[in-house]
């Protein structure tokens, strides 16, 4: 059976074999005190996003295969959690399912004992809703790494963080999850481009990502004429 809408606060969800509960667009937060989803069940997150509380067993591993199934190769249409809405064509290249563990210490005012998951642009490895150096940080600290999650920088559920991983946040550097465009200082584009450069990644940097870094150097560069004409 489909149900569309919001949930009651903390809400214990069980979703049956090909079962599906699909939040209803644009409700924002739901919580939830546990989630059960059997095979073929699915949870439509829509462009929302959820906290889990926990108990003593952490579920990151179920919720981490559960997404990964969700996410059916960049596609978000599978069972287990998935977004209708990230399935729009219009924005499956650019948006996702977030995930993070608060025992990983990454999301501001995560708790441990709980699992966030969002609806937000690639790239944005915190959560907060923007792709920024902070994000870039993360990300470039676990390159080639198996790692357990979104929020080490694995946007596509691999298990590991990749050249892809970096390629989807650098179309998003300087982004916002509403679409707009964020200022960021010319050293986050710098970084991101030495970062290419250093691990033969510069054929993964969009054309946008190094055209901010050259906007951004070249108003510096026109801010430091005009000081000292």
């Amino acid at each position: 059976m489909g149900i569309n809408g919001a949930l009651p606060a903390d809400s214990a969800v069980s979703i049956g074999a090909a079962g599906k509960l699909q939040l209803g667009a644009g409700i924002g937060l739901a919580t939830m005190s546990s989630l059960s989803i059997a095979a073929g069940g699915i949870l439509d997150v829509e462009n929302n996003h959820i906290i889990l509380s926990y108990g003593a067993i952490d579920p990151a591993s179920t919720i981490y295969a559960l997404l990964q199934s969700g996410y059916n190769g960049g596609s978000w249409n599978g069972p287990g959690i998935d977004s209708s809405t990230a399935a729009l064509p219009a924005n499956n290249t650019r948006y996702g399912l977030g995930y993070a563990d608060g025992a990983d210490g990454i999301v501001t005012g995560l708790s441990s004992g709980q699992i966030e998951i969002k609806y937000t642009l690639l790239g944005d490895v915190d959560l907060d809703g923007s792709v920024t150096g902070s994000d870039f940080t993360i990300l470039a600290s676990n390159l080639g790494k198996e790692v357990n999650g979104w929020d080490q920088g694995d946007f596509q559920y691999t298990g590991a963080v990749t050249g892809s991983d970096f390629t989807a946040l650098a179309q998003n550097l300087g982004k916002s999850a509403s679409g707009a465009d964020l200022v960021l200082p010319a050293s986050d584009y710098a970084a991101i481009d030495a970062f290419a450069a250093e691990n033969g990644l510069m054929a993964d940097v969009p054309e946008p990502a190094s055209a901010g870094f050259l906007l951004a150097a070249g108003l510096g560069f026109m801010a430091r004429r005009r000081r000292t004409a």
